[in-house]
């Protein structure tokens, strides 16, 4: 007797099938010009939003000023050991609050170097997230952000 193939988990019944789009990525406009990619998978979702979240400005989004983050406010500001606290501190409330069903993993904050690509090496902040589903520890994945450089 044959066992079956163990089934990939999926914690969504939409990400089953992969003709069903659950959202747009990021960026809205791909290299080939292709308008609006669509995310297929509950994760990739995830991550899109969690991009969203922490690029939006506190203020920037119409009906929901407290919707987003302050980092760009961050990116002039003095160089010191409470700086990266502050902004993990910001992206981890903001996460819990706007995104209660992403489970942040691991969340890294490093200000502007030379090996990240930034074009003024004084300022710029890379973000590094490793994140879950709240429920699915089997499924992770993980973005970067990198506001005041190029990547």
């Amino acid at each position: 007797m044959a066992i079956p193939p163990r089934k990939i988990f999926r914690s969504n019944v939409a990400d089953e099938d992969e003709r069903v789009a659950i959202g747009i990525d990021l960026p809205l406009v791909k290299p080939n010009g292709a308008p609006f990619p669509q995310t297929r998978l509950t994760i990739e979702a995830a991550a899109a939003n969690l991009k969203n979240l922490i690029l939006t400005r506190k203020g920037e989004r119409p009906m929901h000023p407290n919707f987003g983050t302050n980092i760009y406010d961050s990116l002039f500001d003095q160089n010191v050991e409470g700086l990266h606290a502050s902004i993990e501190q910001a992206i981890s409330e903001a996460a819990a609050f706007w995104l209660p069903y992403i489970s942040i993993e691991n969340l890294v904050v490093e200000t502007a170097d030379k090996r990240y690509g930034f074009d003024d090496r004084f300022n710029g902040v890379r973000v590094a997230i490793d994140f879950t589903l709240a429920g699915n520890t089997f499924q992770e994945n993980s973005i970067v952000v990198i506001i005041g450089g190029v990547e």
